[in-house]
């Protein structure tokens, strides 16, 4: 288990019979959270590893409160004292109002014994946007665009030309929710200042700090309800006089979201690229490849206000989860995605970047063909195989629970908010249920790719062997028991 895993023995209860009660060691990926908001339903995901010093570990459950899930079980070893991986997405309904419970994990033992092992408390409540006073604008009317700009201890220069180039969009009929993330008492000042030289502009600071995941989460929970629009900001980047009016135009009956080109510059301005799409393809009307590489930056969208039912809460973060990707998924589970091809902004790349703009190379099928051969012939020594083999299946396990349970649980909560989900689209969503069959399907999904040469740095290829090796291991955790 990696090292990020939170070490804690913790005490158990239950079946006395055999073995002392406080001898279960359960480590945790991530402590379960004290505040868990479910909005229209979200899901719990859990990821740990358990063992006991005496017995061997056969059988996972996990409860909060009434609500139960079986965990999946990957065995390291055999006998008293192995581990025993377990993961697992426990399902949240809405609930009418808050309320704690107790999150228990249920351990069954090899003689037939049982443990209930308390893993926390969390309070399970709904999701309630935040109540802001904002100022009517032009004409005594409620702004019809809620821009959202997540800040942190930006440079002053560089906001400043920002929040210009905010004021001075064409479409004046908006408001902008400045949501800081506990930057320091200098920024903390100086975005109060700069904040203050229009009505519009709605300074929200805090004293803790988020994450730029937490903290659009939390800019989008101000967005009042009377709007008609919401847009994402960056600190640093520079918007054109058009942009908000020209994504307003990109609206058509069933698009959700319209999104942009950006311009590429580095920290002096000068020009990297003149598109996103130097290198990459941009594709956003099929699901199941928006779930592979995300192909909509926050910075460039404008999405309709009542996707916000769907979007929030956030699904707890895993890995590399970006709120943007996320707003996508939903946005085109829900409806249509729209592309504006106008370079609208200019996205400021820099080292200190949280996120960043990146190519996915596209190797040729002669390159591929190479690749093949020279990692098949790696596989002729026999002494070689072994290690090579392990080599795969270790990584393809780390795939498994950093990329697969991120791209899981996305489908897994936007099918719990969205009911009215087509056909079509729910069988996107299933791709990424997990098991052999998710595998299988995502393999020939690659064969695809391939041939339409698509961008996606073999996500596909590589969730796959996610699928397939947290497969297997479950298989011989299985045998292990049976035997």
């Amino acid at each position: 288990m990696n090292e990020a895993l939170r070490n804690t023995s913790l005490p158990s209860t239950g079946d006395q019979r055999g073995l002392p009660v406080d001898r279960i060691d359960v480590q945790l990926d991530q402590p379960i959270p004290e505040l868990l908001a479910v909005g229209l339903g979200n899901c719990l995901p859990v990821y740990g590893v358990c063992s006991h010093p005496d017995s061997d570990v056969v059988g996972l459950e996990l409860s909060i409160g009434e609500s139960a899930c079986e965990l999946l079980c990957f065995r390291r070893g055999r006998g008293a004292g192995a581990q025993t991986d377990f993961v697992g997405l426990a399902d949240l309904s809405q609930t009418p109002e808050q309320r704690p419970c107790v999150v228990t994990l249920h351990v069954l033992l090899a003689n037939d014994t049982s443990r209930d092992v308390v893993l926390g408390e969390t309070i399970v409540t709904k999701w309630a946007n935040k109540t802001i006073e904002f100022p009517a604008v032009a004409g005594h009317r409620s702004a019809r665009v809620a821009i959202c700009m997540a800040t942190y201890n930006p440079e002053p220069e560089a906001f400043e030309r920002q929040l210009q180039s905010i004021l001075s969009q064409s479409f004046r009929d908006w408001i902008c929710i400045v949501c800081d993330d506990a930057s320091n008492p200098q920024s903390q000042h100086m975005l109060t200042e700069k904040c203050a030289q229009d009505e519009r502009l709605c300074l929200q600071l805090h004293q803790s700090n988020l994450g730029f995941y937490g903290n659009f989460e939390r800019a989008l929970g101000y967005v009042p309800t009377p709007v008609e629009w919401v847009a994402l900001a960056d600190q640093d980047d520079y918007w054109y006089p058009q942009k908000l009016a020209a994504l307003i135009s990109g609206f058509e009956t069933g698009v959700e979201l319209v999104y942009s080109d950006m311009r590429i510059v580095g920290d002096d301005g000068r020009e990297i690229s003149p598109t996103y799409w130097q290198q990459r393809k941009n594709y956003y009307e099929q699901l199941q490849l928006m779930l592979l590489a995300n192909t909509v930056t926050g910075a460039a969208s404008l999405f309709r206000r009542r996707l916000l039912d769907f979007i929030l809460p956030f699904p707890i973060r895993i890995g590399d989860a970006f709120h943007d990707h996320w707003i996508a998924c939903v946005a085109l589970s829900k409806g249509k995605i729209g592309y504006v091809s106008s370079t609208l902004y200019d996205y400021v790349q820099h080292g200190s970047s949280v996120i960043g703009h990146c190519n996915f190379e596209t190797p040729t099928l002669v390159q591929r063909i190479a690749a093949t051969i020279g990692s098949i012939s790696g596989f002729i020594a026999p002494a070689r195989l072994k290690a090579e083999l392990v080599r795969i299946y270790n990584v393809s396990l780390t795939v498994y629970r950093y990329e697969c349970r991120r791209i899981q649980l996305m489908a897994h909560v936007i099918q719990l908010r969205c009911a009215d989900i087509p056909k079509g689209k729910r069988a996107e969503l299933n791709l990424y249920k997990g098991g052999i069959i998710s595998a299988l399907r995502l393999f020939v999904l690659h064969v695809k790719i391939i041939v339409l040469r698509h961008t996606t740095d073999d996500a596909e290829l590589r969730l796959g062997m996610g699928f397939a090796v947290a497969r297997l291991a479950q298989r011989r955790c299985g045998r292990a028991h049976s035997g």
